[in-house]
């Protein structure tokens, strides 16, 4: 039987064409197939306390002027809620402004005006419990809040001590110039190590100040926090004449020997802080200065060194102002009476009284008269040429004017 090659006619042709391109679909289809799969594969999950890849810590919130700087940087950036906040970054509070921080423990620092701090230190072993968190304050202050946790440690740096704090952790710090810091421990325990080796251990509610070598003080229990009276009573509405301050007050703290109150206006969906001043003695102050509006107030007590106890709650109070009676037309004008009138080169010596409670001017300037209306001031007077009046004006609290004028020669 012989061998014949029989040449493959037309049906057999096609069929391997079909056969080939059915493959090369199955494959396609294979290949889509999977990569559908590895698409729709979820990722793996990351337990909350794991701190994102090179990510240290974020911006809770923000409120007014808030910038940061990167390591190695040299341009001030605005600080934004959706950036994220890396080791040796800086971040700088200006006036009226504040920005609170969350590391990725669930440590707070919240950054106050004025004030200037770094990211010194974040970072989680993959492979145990151990975490570590700090930050630098070179200025200003700022509040911090920690919470338990195990095999971590969180510190705050200064440029006079390190403090590593404990456990569920609360208090502030305050950095002045040349290093100078105040530390109050409201909550926890913490303990220092300054820059000339001495190591203290504070505990809930104790204080203490640093000077600017790197030398402590004594350790003080802080005074137990006042309490804020609401201005304006149940409407806590202040109706004032323009240009009047606005009265404030608060109950006495054990422990405090000034106080340090606090104003915060309302500003849009913030709120701007407007008035902050220490040194307070006693427990009432007239505040200078702030216009119609809402705002909240709050006080605490410091110590003898200075080291701040902690805040009232925060009351709220409105202030509208209203313009200032007219005086009568017929206010009798209060008594005038100079005793002495004597000028030295631009330096005038004036004696004399009028009514209890009036206000005396002179040339529009404000002189100081005695609670029985005497008053003794020496005046600086503008450098003129020729003759100079001096107007000197005494106003009455119903209203009335005492005026009298008097004119130097030359050269006075």
């Amino acid at each position: 039987m012989s061998n014949v090659n029989v040449p493959s006619g037309p049906g057999d042709r096609r069929l391997r064409v079909w056969r080939l391109l059915g493959a090369i679909a199955l494959l396609i289809a294979a290949l889509l197939l999977g990569y559908s799969f590895l698409q729709d594969k979820p990722s793996a999950p990351t337990t909350a306390a794991e701190a994102p890849k090179d990510i240290a810590a974020s911006f809770a919130s923000i409120q007014g002027n808030v910038k940061t700087r990167g390591v190695g940087g040299l341009d001030w950036r605005t600080a934004e809620i959706r950036v994220p906040l890396r080791k040796s970054d800086l971040v700088r509070t200006y006036p009226s402004s504040s920005a609170e921080i969350k590391f990725f423990d669930e440590t707070r620092v919240t950054v106050r005006p004025d004030s200037l701090i770094t990211i010194e230190e974040t970072s989680k072993d993959p492979n145990s419990t151990s975490s570590k968190v700090a930050w630098k304050v070179s200025s200003g202050e700022i509040n911090y809040e920690t919470t338990q946790k195990s095999g971590g440690s969180t510190e705050a740096v200064t440029p006079t001590f390190r403090l590593a704090l404990e456990g569920n952790s609360a208090g502030t710090m305050r950095v002045g110039e040349g290093g100078l810091t105040a530390v109050a421990q409201l909550a926890g325990a913490a303990n220092i190590e300054t820059k000339t080796g001495q190591k203290i251990r504070l505990t809930a509610n104790e204080g203490l100040k640093v000077d600017a070598t790197g030398k402590a003080g004594a350790k003080q229990v802080l005074p137990d926090a006042p309490t804020a009276a609401g201005p304006g009573g149940a409407s806590g509405l202040l109706s004032l004449a323009e240009g009047a301050p606005v009265p404030l007050s608060w109950s006495a703290s054990a422990g405090a020997s000034a106080y340090r109150v606090q104003i915060e206006a309302k500003s849009g969906a913030g709120r701007e802080v407007v008035f902050d001043q220490n040194g307070l003695k006693g427990t009432a102050a007239s505040i200078p200065g702030l216009s119609a509006g809402e705002f909240t107030f709050r006080v605490a007590g410091l110590t003898d060194d200075g080291v701040q106890g902690k805040f009232s709650g925060a009351v709220t109070f409105r202030v509208e102002r209203v313009a200032p009676p007219r005086p009568p037309a017929n206010a009798p004008a209060p008594a005038l009476v100079i005793e002495a009138f004597e000028a030295r080169n631009n330096v005038l010596r004036l004696v004399g009284k009028t009514e209890p409670g009036a206000k005396l001017t002179v040339n529009g300037d404000p002189v100081t008269v005695q609670p029985d209306g005497s008053f003794r001031e020496f005046v600086t007077l503008a450098r003129k040429q020729g003759e100079q009046r001096v107007v000197i004006r005494s106003t009455s609290a119903s209203g009335g004017v005492a005026e009298e004028t008097r004119t130097l020669p030359p050269g006075q």
